[in-house]
């Protein structure tokens, strides 16, 4: 099992302008969000934790210094992907 980060792309359309777009995610989710928020239920409880423990550690590793938080994305099985980390 691994953790992915989704790579946007930008494009140009020619009615739109510049759009950014990434490819798609199945079983999409929010993990936790940037106020406090965190998934505590749900069918894939074990990435639930995984995703908090990767938010803590993150507090951790920089002394308090940076979290990495809101996380959201897709998992399933074989891993998870991650997109828009903030």
């Amino acid at each position: 099992e691994n953790i992915r980060v989704n790579k946007g792309d930008v494009w140009t359309d020619s009615r739109l302008g510049q759009v950014l777009v990434e490819p798609f995610i199945a079983n999409f989710q929010k993990f936790n969000s940037n106020s406090g928020w965190a998934r505590t239920s749900s069918g894939r409880a074990d990435w639930n934790a995984v995703m908090q423990g990767l938010s803590h550690f993150s507090f951790h590793v920089t002394n308090g210094q940076f979290l990495l938080c809101d996380l959201q994305g897709g998992a399933n099985a074989e891993g998870a992907v991650l997109t828009d980390p903030v």
